[in-house]
């Protein structure tokens, strides 16, 4: 069975951002089967900033969900407020697709030092840093995955991992799509499967049963390191 007969609704070439705790990548495809991986963090995954952003502010672990809802109540709250903070955006200017995420961190490390030693320290300045933490990750994101479906006139932006089911990434990803009119399609899993790896190998393996048939389970070699691709 070819590839065509595997019927999903995706115009290529497509660009394909994978978030989550453990990766943060930029792929192109030119179909189901070839994937080339353009980008990918140097250091932290998104998801992994998200997580030790969320533990330095004591808000409990798994970060991205916590500190999503802690900005999105500020945000509703104090939407015509100044954010007194400016974190960095890490590579966001950069001539590559890569990511970095190390240095944001450790920028909300010093912030909340600084802000605790001025007696600053305050669940409005807490909410202040995940708002201003979320946008940071969220632009870097946003802005080298627009800037790659640009350079490979793509027809299509899809985005997946546990961090897609972040709303502000993917409210960005379709605005930024909007505000430049790009001629694009966006896609991304429901909520319930963002955050499900297993459903993301089990589509890989289908993808790859009806293009080149099935393995033999007893024959295949077991590979823990194996790439989609």
């Amino acid at each position: 069975m070819q590839t065509k007969d595997f019927h999903i609704d995706i115009q290529y070439p497509a660009v394909s951002l994978l978030v989550s705790g453990g990766h943060t990548q930029l792929y192109l495809l030119k179909n189901l089967t070839d994937i080339k991986l353009i980008g990918e963090t140097r250091d932290d995954a998104s998801g992994e900033c998200f997580d030790k952003i969320a533990k330095l502010l004591n808000l409990g672990y798994p970060g991205g969900p916590i500190i999503s809802k802690v900005a999105d109540e500020y945000k509703q709250k104090h939407i015509n407020d100044k954010i007194i903070f400016d974190l960095p955006r890490p590579l966001i200017h950069s001539h590559d697709y890569d990511f970095s995420f190390a240095g944001l961190k450790t920028a909300v490390l010093y912030l909340i030092e600084k802000l605790k030693k001025q007696k600053k320290y305050n669940k409005l300045t807490k909410q202040q840093i995940c708002f201003e933490s979320q946008n940071a990750i969220c632009e870097c994101l946003v802005s080298k995955t627009i800037k790659l479906a640009i350079e490979k006139n793509a027809k299509s932006i899809m985005v997946s991992g546990g961090v897609s089911a972040n709303k502000e990434l993917r409210n960005k990803l379709q605005q930024e799509i909007k505000n430049q009119n790009l001629d694009m399609k966006f896609y991304c899993p429901e909520f319930s499967l963002s955050a499900d790896n297993a459903s993301m190998i089990a589509i890989a393996g289908y993808i790859k049963y009806l293009t080149k048939g099935a393995d033999d389970p007893v024959e295949m070699d077991i590979d823990p390191n194996l790439k989609i691709n």
